[in-house]
């Protein structure tokens, strides 16, 4: 790919400041605001430090959901080691006595103990409700953002009857097309930066439509030297198992580009009758090396939290459909405890992806998507989104979430030498229809209550719009407003 000199960043504003008489559902205001002078990042670790006496758990799941904010030097918590919420184990909490001066003998021990059962009743917290960060420390948050504003009307996206899939078409035009930098640029797209000078911005970036709703997120990067070695070992590991010997033609070449791919965990597939786990027995070791990598845990930790923060009537909406399925099927197996994402698909070396919709993927919903790899974000890797005329620096670590199903998306590839892979999580939107219809697909619930397939099909016409309901724009997450979930039933 020829090299070209990048624009400066455009397209890009402070959020506007929540106000008493703002109406939620109004676009946003466009005029830029001026920055405090306070450093936020103090402001912010204060709040942290005040909220968690223990410091553990909380602050390092708050690091995600802000992105690429603060700067922190947790680890994350461990995760727990089953999916479902079993009772807490019995831990022996009394001190051991040294039986010359009856006094503790290990205090340090004593307070590790006491860490582990922290730890593990906040995880459990996690997995009822989410990461929800104090109101204070959202409002900080949120002051930061740098608002990436489209003119998209999302109603008008390519939508399936019932907004559980999107339409195939219209195709995207030349498909396997890779266009220039520069070329996107001269014809109207917006280059968004991420960061001045190669470091890495510090800002969130919604991206909002016309009508104010946030429709996808530049999320960024923790800014801690764990995660950012975690990720680079996940790379590495990645990279061990890109050998493409391993992987069928399917695998190696399809319609998302030439490169091998692999998906695991659990998903709807048509025309099957109740959701499975992908079978991915040749890809076992590989699988397992990946995702018991702790950088896997945590790149997926961050989508799955800034996922809840930025996009709460979403997020919750697919967390209740995901935790109802796998109680009711206990033998599905999702791809961490804690993620509320079914499926996630692996790309391994030198990923860059053609011109594609995933339109089997739930339309009003997000897919994350991660970057890894040793390269110049700044001449190749970026993702194309040309439906919003986007062009968006991709830089190693950062996660963008996107409604893949409608939005027509590809990459810009990396220079030679440089070499790049990413780490994706989905969900399919039958899974959504499959529960919505008390675990049943359509043709089962024809047969089985026609009277309740009867009322969901009256229904199809306008769940496109009550989907769209889900959506928050900044000033409601502002304001703490958090759309109603609706039944879908």
């Amino acid at each position: 790919m020829a090299q070209c000199s990048v624009p400066p960043k455009v397209g890009s504003m402070k959020a506007p400041a929540a106000s008493a008489d703002a109406s939620p559902n109004s676009p946003l205001d466009a005029s830029p605001v001026i920055a405090s002078g306070e450093d936020f990042p103090t402001l912010l670790r204060a709040a942290i430090d005040r909220e968690d006496d223990c410091n553990e758990v909380f602050p390092a799941a708050l690091c995600f959901i802000i992105g690429a904010t603060v700067m922190s030097a947790m680890k994350d918590a461990r995760p727990v080691k089953k999916a479902r919420l079993d009772p807490a184990p019995v831990l022996d909490t009394a001190p051991a006595l040294d039986t010359a001066n009856n006094s503790p003998s290990n205090p340090s021990r004593q307070q590790s103990r006491q860490h582990k059962k922290r730890r593990h009743a906040r995880n459990k917290q996690i997995l009822v409700n989410g990461y929800s960060p104090s109101a204070q420390t959202t409002q900080k948050c949120l002051s930061s953002a740098e608002i990436v504003q489209t003119t998209l009307d999302t109603a008008t996206l390519p939508v399936a009857s019932g907004a559980r899939t999107a339409l195939n078409k219209p195709a995207p035009q030349n498909p396997t097309e890779i266009p220039e930098i520069k070329r996107l640029i001269d014809d109207g797209f917006q280059y968004v930066a991420c960061g001045t000078d190669g470091v890495p911005s510090k800002a969130p970036q919604p991206i909002v439509d016309r009508n104010g709703l946030i429709i996808g997120h530049i999320a960024g990067a923790p800014q801690d030297s764990t995660y950012d070695k975690e990720a680079k070992d996940l790379f590495k590991v990645i990279i061990e198992e890109s050998d493409p010997n391993t992987f069928s033609k399917g695998e190696l070449n399809h319609k998302r580009g030439n490169f091998p791919a692999v998906n695991f965990g659990f998903t709807l597939p048509n025309g099957f009758k109740h959701p499975i786990n992908l079978e991915n027995s040749h890809h076992e070791e590989k699988i397992r090396r990946i995702s018991g990598c702790p950088g896997f845990r945590r790149v997926t930790a961050f989508q799955n939290a800034a996922f809840e923060f930025w996009n709460p009537g979403v997020y919750r909406y697919q967390k209740s459909r995901v935790e109802q399925l796998l109680a009711h099927d206990p033998e599905l197996k999702r791809t961490t405890p804690k993620t509320i994402f079914p499926t996630t698909a692996c790309n391994f070396r030198n990923v860059c992806c053609y011109k594609h919709r995933d339109t089997q993927n739930c339309p009003f919903g997000w897919c994350a998507i991660t970057a890894l790899g040793d390269f110049d974000h700044t001449l190749g890797g970026h993702l194309v989104l040309w439906e919003l005329k986007l062009v968006i620096e991709f830089p190693h670590g950062y996660t963008i979430f996107i409604p893949s199903a409608t939005i027509t998306h590809s990459n810009i590839p990396v220079v030679d030498g440089d070499v790049r892979v990413s780490i994706t999580q989905y969900c399919a939107g039958s899974i959504f229809r499959y529960v919505d219809n008390g675990f049943r697909t359509d043709r089962a619930l024809r047969e089985e209550d026609k009277k309740r397939y009867e009322k969901s099909q009256a229904q199809k016409d306008r769940m496109w719009r009550m989907s769209l309901g889900l959506l928050s724009t900044v000033q409601d997450l502002k304001i703490g407003k958090h759309p109603a979930v609706p039944l879908f039933q």
